[in-house]
């Protein structure tokens, strides 16, 4: 890991613990025991940091989701792989992280926004298109507003807030929601295949 990387893996785990707006570059730079001015000799400012670990978690987020969409057999076990092992991008981020970025640093929430928008309303979509024409997903579905539901639960999940008065771990949420959602959209086809893999996973 050269000493670019480093800093950013620890800005990464200082705004991710603090927030964005809470961590300054004097912070950054005493928690890397380096002169401000070093740090200065390989970043302009935080909002460049910012932009480079925004960028790091969109493309690895977006590697993951790609390899589960190639590896499911169907679009049922794909949402399924997604539920048991990959955050969605909105945990990934958390929620204080998202709404500071969104409040103080515009060029990052730009980055974010754009990819929430497209490239993950183009999976969402992608797996519903591919449910419908293997007759797992109603063939009625309206596919503009499932794609917003899922989103919209994605970033339900993001908000540690709605937990803290409660012993719900996160995790259960998120599944029941998913569930719920895949329940709703499925054939009895799809019914039958929901019903198999959670067998499966039950079995190991």
């Amino acid at each position: 890991m050269n000493f670019k990387d480093q800093i950013i893996e620890k800005a990464q785990d200082l705004f991710f613990k603090y927030g964005l707006k809470s961590v300054t570059m004097d912070d950054l730079a005493r928690e890397l025991g380096i002169s401000k001015k070093t740090l200065y000799a390989s970043f302009n400012n935080k909002q460049e940091i910012i932009n480079i670990i925004t960028v790091k978690l969109i493309e690895e987020h977006e590697q993951n989701c790609e390899k589960i969409e190639r590896e499911a057999d169907d679009a049922v076990q794909e949402v399924l792989i997604y539920i048991n092992s990959l955050k969605s991008i909105f945990q990934q981020f958390n929620y204080k992280v998202i709404f500071e970025m969104k409040r103080y640093y515009s060029e990052s929430w730009e980055i974010f926004k754009n990819y929430k928008n497209e490239f993950l309303t183009k999976r969402i979509k992608n797996n519903l298109n591919r449910g419908i024409k293997e007759g797992l997903y109603r063939d009625n579905l309206n596919v503009e507003i499932i794609s917003s539901l899922r989103m919209e639960q994605m970033k339900i999940i993001s908000n540690s807030a709605l937990f803290l008065s409660t012993n719900i771990n996160k995790k259960e949420v998120s599944r029941e929601l998913f569930f719920q959602i895949l329940y709703g959209m499925s054939t009895i086809k799809g019914h039958r295949l929901i019903n198999k893999y959670l067998d499966i996973e039950e079995e190991e």
